[in-house]
């Protein structure tokens, strides 16, 4: 076990034991928390196996560390993030409104024309009309 695991195992055993009503009245506090240790790494075994963690790489920023990005290139992603709040701004209402509830809320066109009472045909014109706009307005130069 790695050094990271064995101090997440002690900190989920403290976890549940904070969590557990009448900590105080329990006889043999001792044998509960040996207990309770081996829950919790038994549940880290039973984690580990159907992750099949043993196969995962470790994380080595050298490796898989995102490239420097220059200062041009960060000025350029924020005037990109600000054409595009721009343009969000200038969508009528209900079209953001569609827009937001499927792309950020995650939600079927269902529950969006339910929500918002509107038909199902309306929420997909609407989620056209603004994916059509927001490619059309943050691609201009």
């Amino acid at each position: 076990m790695r050094e990271e695991d064995a101090e997440d195992a002690v900190q989920e055993v403290f976890v549940r034991l904070s969590r557990r009503q009448g900590l105080a009245e329990i006889e043999r506090i001792e044998g509960y928390l040996f207990e309770t240790a081996a829950n919790v790494a038994i549940d880290a075994q039973r984690h580990n196996r159907v992750r099949h963690s043993e196969s995962h790489d470790v994380y080595d920023d050298s490796r898989h560390g995102r490239p420097e990005r220059s200062s041009e290139a960060v000025f350029e992603g924020q005037e990109a993030i600000e054409q595009l709040l721009l343009a969000l701004r200038e969508l009528p209402d209900r079209t953001r409104a569609v827009l937001i509830l499927s792309r950020l809320e995650h939600l079927k066109q269902s529950e969006i024309a339910q929500r918002l009472g509107i038909s199902v045909s309306a929420v997909e014109k609407q989620l056209t009309k603004a994916l059509a706009y927001l490619a059309l307005r943050t691609s201009m130069p």
